[in-house]
């Protein structure tokens, strides 16, 4: 049987829409009845219950203690900590303590990818020893569950991604008609896994998923059967609070942020209906920040960067506009009188807050500036020549001097491939972490130990999140990522507290194109995208980097 969604949401009803006969509370009734703690008052500065340095290791900063502090003290929590703020030996010291008295036998915790729980691994025979861990290499899917279920150490790590192949199959609707879908199948192996863990921990909760999805419900069901949970990440969301509530929801069943979405929404979002069809378009009204906040420090432990006290290295930021070669250029201009320029207006012109549809039309554009485009949906792209910022990555890399290493993000695949073979050809030694890779592990240890191999090639949504890249001292962006979120998350990578050297973050962007306005948006911390549903903009002037 297919477990019924609404035991997750605790629905009064099978789908349980927000409806008339579920009148809507007042936000205000709302947050007074549910916000019930800070957690920011509650152990920000506050006198420690026991030392928690331990003799040997380097000593913990004071925000990092109370937020052990809190991990120890709280059935559910989520730390909201800055990128490279030592979240993972936060966990791991906290895993230490509870096991020495009693109060878990396992813990399980689910990392962002492979190269993230390999990282896990690494982190725990510095900052906890004495704990027996494993994560679960790439195998087939029998041997994955084999092992999961074979498992007695201390901490488990495993990836979302095997989180899915550990509890769902692929089964066939009833009737057979239709599309396949993983479901949560196997009661039994589901239990048993389940049962193996009393604390679950999730790293980069935000990757939790959307209200719904079988990620959500996953990460829901070892949530709810666990003695304690923690969820933790730098940016719990970014222009939509939605994977906010998937992971309130995922922590306390909805005590906090309401136990269904349709509730959260109808709370802090506006609808209107879609001019053609029977749709409606939610937007999320920032009027309710402030309400939102005191329920998020119901359950978070929040800090930033300014407020920890921690010695950060110096950070420079270049941006550096790249000249189109003319086939590029040409190329570029002929887009803005076909087909796809027309959809990117529409969606301008109508202001829906459909984010998803404005990428997606200005795609095209973001590739032929990285100096490439797909002429049809088979065929390889079909890159320009010359390519004057892929000439200039190259030549940026090779006026590093020293053992110095580097880190290149990339966004599109092809992107990453010109990169490497441009490398190859100036026989400059490197690595990849294209995403997806078996060997992606071993090519992220090979560049942190080996002083032969001085660049990464890292697709910025696999080796931007949840990495330790404080190897390098030099970032490069031949291209923008698609959101703040995961520019900053990047970013992060490479900044740690109490390293020495500085840092240079280099920006590449193809001159008077549509990456000139996503730099700009990311420098000031915006989301280029978000900008343009609020505000009075041509999308002349986006594409053409005047914005």
């Amino acid at each position: 049987m297919i477990y019924p969604k609404r035991r997750f949401y605790g629905d009064k009803k099978p789908g349980g829409p927000f409806s008339k006969n579920d009148p809507l509370p007042s936000l205000d009734d709302f947050v007074r009845e549910r916000a019930k703690k800070n957690m920011d008052v509650e152990y920000k500065g506050k006198p420690l219950p026991e030392e928690f340095d331990r003799p040997g290791v380097p000593k913990l900063y004071p925000f990092q203690k109370e937020a052990i502090h809190a991990v120890l003290s709280e059935r559910v929590l989520f730390l909201d900590i800055f990128a490279r703020g030592g979240k993972t030996r936060i966990i791991l010291e906290s895993l230490v303590r509870l096991k020495k008295r009693g109060e878990i036998r396992r813990a399980l915790v689910v990392c962002y990818n492979v190269v993230s729980a390999y990282e896990w691994v690494k982190q725990s025979g510095l900052w906890a020893p004495e704990l027996s861990v494993a994560s679960l290499p790439a195998k087939t899917k029998q041997k994955v569950i084999e092992d999961a279920l074979l498992f007695r150490g201390d901490v488990l790590f495993v990836t979302y991604g095997q989180l899915f192949t550990i509890l769902t199959d692929l089964k066939a609707p009833q009737g057979g008609k239709g599309r396949k879908k993983f479901v949560l199948h196997d009661w039994e192996r589901a239990r048993a896994f389940s049962n193996l863990f009393d604390m679950v921990v999730f790293d980069e909760s935000r990757e939790m998923g959307s209200p719904g999805t079988i990620t959500h419900l996953l990460c829901r069901f070892l949530g709810k059967n666990a003695r304690r949970v923690v969820t933790m990440t730098a940016t719990p969301f970014s222009h939509d609070p939605a994977p906010l509530w998937v992971q309130g929801h995922v922590l306390d069943g909805g005590a906090t942020f309401g136990e269904r979405f349709s509730l959260f929404r109808g709370l802090f979002y506006s609808q209107k209906k879609v001019p053609f069809g029977p749709g409606v378009i939610y937007t999320y009204r920032r009027s309710t920040s402030k309400a939102l906040n005191k329920l998020f420090k119901n359950l978070a432990l929040s800090y930033n960067t300014s407020e920890v006290g921690a010695d950060f290295p110096e950070v420079s930021v270049q941006s550096l506009a790249v000249p189109m070669g003319h086939e590029q250029r040409q190329a570029y201009m002929k887009l803005m009188g076909q087909h796809v320029y027309e959809v990117a207006k529409a969606n301008f012109q109508s202001k829906n807050g459909d984010r998803v549809s404005l990428q997606s039309s200005l795609m095209v554009f973001r590739q032929v500036a990285s100096g490439f485009v797909y002429t049809s949906e088979n065929a390889p792209a079909l890159r320009f020549s010359p390519n004057p910022k892929l000439d200039e990555t190259l030549n940026l890399i090779k006026e590093i001097e020293g053992r110095s290493k580097v880190v290149v993000f990339f966004w599109f695949k092809e992107s990453g491939r010109m990169l490497a073979e441009s490398l190859k050809s100036a026989k400059i030694a490197y690595a990849t972490m294209f995403g997806g890779e078996k060997e992606a592990s071993q090519h992220y240890q090979e560049f942190q130990q080996s002083p032969h191999i001085r660049v990464l090639l890292a697709n910025a949504e696999q080796g931007g999140v949840g990495l330790n890249l404080s190897v390098a001292d030099y970032v490069i962006f031949y291209e923008p990522p698609a959101s703040f979120y995961i520019y900053h998350q990047a970013v992060r990578r490479v900044l740690v507290p109490g390293k020495k050297t500085p840092v240079f973050v280099y920006h590449l962007y193809s001159d008077q194109s549509i990456e000139k306005s996503l730099y700009s948006h990311f420098v000031e911390g915006k989301e280029l995208w978000k900008e343009i549903l609020d505000k009075d903009v041509s999308i002349e002037d986006v594409i053409l980097g005047a914005f």
